[in-house]
């Protein structure tokens, strides 16, 4: 009987020790995954600002084809402007 008890007892321990080394085990695992995705959130957060920068750039450079596009029109005030008026037939009453 005695064996038995003692017996069971190995048995717990060792049940014990299994999952005491599974915890350690998976502990370590949940640490790695922390680091990862602490890297990733860096990586992200400076595509964004990267990101920013580069659509800042864009409409800076969009800003500058526009007004470039607009340096050899002309407006003449005499002339009513009306908003469905053909290119054509603006040509046409000049």
């Amino acid at each position: 009987m005695l064996s038995l008890v003692i017996l069971r007892i190995e048995k717990v321990e060792s049940e014990v020790f299994d999952k005491e080394m599974e915890n350690n085990r998976l502990s370590q695992t949940i640490s790695d995954m922390k680091c990862k995705l602490n890297v990733q959130k860096d990586g992200n957060e400076r595509l964004r600002k990267e990101l920013k920068q580069q659509e800042s750039n864009c409409e800076m450079k969009i800003n500058e084809l526009e007004q470039y596009s607009r340096q050899s029109n002309i407006k003449i005030d005499v002339i009513p402007d009306h908003d469905k008026e053909s290119s054509n037939e603006t040509t046409e009453i000049v």
